[in-house]
């Protein structure tokens, strides 16, 4: 297994914006969890597209890194990397966290500030805004999460995550979903 994160060179840190990163810490670890081999991979281009495909043609198969836009997120997982995000500090460090399974990954946000009850454009080709009810909705924790993407339907995926990822804590969804 090969795992990278967007490595600082300075001071070996992870590097706080995977986007603009210019360094990944590549480490290859063996079946019994131990670093086999670790190099620095420089990257000649940034922005989330290049940087996925960098990580592609050295068969990546986990990125461990801090905060990370939407636009990368689905980059990354269309390219099948794992995304573990919330890390911080030093790369060897967080490797070992990660394998040790301490490192549980911060998928809540797109790593953009943001609040509720508003639209929120983070330049990254998507749109999402929060909605709290009030009464028995606020009483019983009951909220609403539109997403919206640009970017074509797949309906395998769909049924991929329904039947493997849909979160325990979801009960009931109603609403309306439009295949094309």
């Amino acid at each position: 297994m090969k795992i990278a994160i967007p490595y600082q060179p300075t001071d070996k840190t992870v590097s706080e914006h995977f986007g603009k990163t210019t360094a990944f810490a590549v480490y290859e670890i063996g079946p019994d969890k131990q670093i086999e081999a670790a190099h620095i991979l420089y990257a000649d281009e940034t922005g989330h597209v290049a940087l996925t495909k960098l990580l592609l043609e050295h068969q990546i198969d986990v990125l461990i890194c801090g905060k990370m836009g939407m636009g990368a997120q689905i980059a990354l997982d269309d390219a099948d990397i794992e995304l573990v995000l919330g890390a911080s500090g030093d790369c060897e460090l967080c490797l070992k966290r990660y394998l040790a399974g301490e490192l549980i990954s911060d998928t809540k946000g797109c790593g953009c500030e943001h609040h509720h009850d508003h639209d929120h454009e983070c330049g990254c080709k998507h749109h999402h805004d929060h909605d709290h009810e009030e009464g028995e909705a606020e009483e019983y924790g009951i909220g609403t999460f539109v997403y919206y993407a640009r970017r074509p339907f797949n309906l395998s995926r769909f049924d991929e995550f329904v039947a493997r990822k849909w979160p325990k804590s979801v009960i009931r969804a109603k609403g309306m979903c439009y295949f094309s």
